[in-house]
């Protein structure tokens, strides 16, 4: 390789370089509150007139205020458990997260997933019920116009469960507030949605909740996955910058190559 052109390709690289390392803030986090939580209730109503039995579990965790570092939690049902003569139930199940909170991502992974179901001997009433549920909620700043990517991905089970989903600025004007679109095929739950951010507070909030409940012969189960993550559309790509200018210098030195081949005496013959 010349030497002119080696010089030009290291000055190529080490400018690509440097500007693939400029990371340019988004976010600027000023409140949140994330946070999972799991509860179940079994309840049995002895035919004997007795007194109701009753077994439950709660659990919950959540950031503590002013906490924008990584989120990573979980809890479950492990030992909802009604053992008795008149009838017998259980209930498990889990929520968990995995979200985090920075200058150039807003990110969330979650699932709210619950079970409880039993069955009575005779003529005693057994019931049970069972909540879950992964939220996430942020207030922050957008100190200047941003255009950025909703990458968004989700899996909704029957019957009581849902997924929220909601971006908007301070004065409740709506951004974007859907988690599915739609084509010739129906609903669409995993896409990417581009959004312009203008300057100014905004609100991001999010929530799945999943729910479990029987009675009798009637039993439900609650299940509720999804992620999203919120990034800056990158102002250019920087390996097509250097490509195309790779490819330039290769031009570049093709032609001088090819030049440098014509001989003294042939620029003679030519003039």
């Amino acid at each position: 390789m010349q030497p002119f052109v080696r010089r030009a390709v290291s000055a190529l690289v080490f400018t690509a370089l440097a500007s693939a390392s400029i990371v340019h803030a988004a976010f600027v986090p000023l409140d949140q509150q994330r946070s999972v939580s799991i509860s179940g209730s079994i309840t049995l109503v002895d035919s004997m007139g007795g007194d109701p039995v009753v077994a439950s579990q709660s659990f919950q965790q959540a950031t503590a205020v002013g906490d924008f570092g990584l989120f990573d939690a979980e809890v479950g049902l492990g030992t909802l458990v009604l053992d008795h003569p008149e009838g017998s139930a259980s209930g498990n199940g889990r929520a968990a997260q995995r979200s985090s909170v920075t200058a150039t991502t807003l990110a969330f992974d979650g699932v709210a997933d619950v079970f409880v179901s039993g069955f009575a001997n005779g003529a005693s009433e057994l019931f049970g019920s069972g909540g879950a549920a992964s939220r996430f909620s942020l207030r922050f700043d957008v100190t200047e116009a941003v255009r950025v990517y909703l990458a968004m991905n989700s899996e909704i089970g029957p019957r009581a469960n849902d997924y929220t989903f909601r971006l908007a600025r301070e004065d409740g004007t709506v951004v974007w507030d859907q988690t599915e679109l739609f084509d010739d095929n129906g609903p669409v739950r995993r896409f990417v949605q581009v959004l312009d951010l203008a300057p100014g507070v905004h609100t991001l909030d999010a929530a799945l909740t999943a729910s479990s409940f029987f009675s009798g012969d009637f039993n439900s189960s609650g299940r509720v996955l999804a992620t999203f993550s919120l990034r800056p559309v990158p102002e250019a790509d920087t390996a097509t910058v250097l490509g195309a200018g790779l490819a330039g210098l290769a031009l570049l030195a093709t032609r001088r190559r090819q030049r440098e081949r014509i001989s003294p005496c042939q620029v003679r013959n030519a003039g």
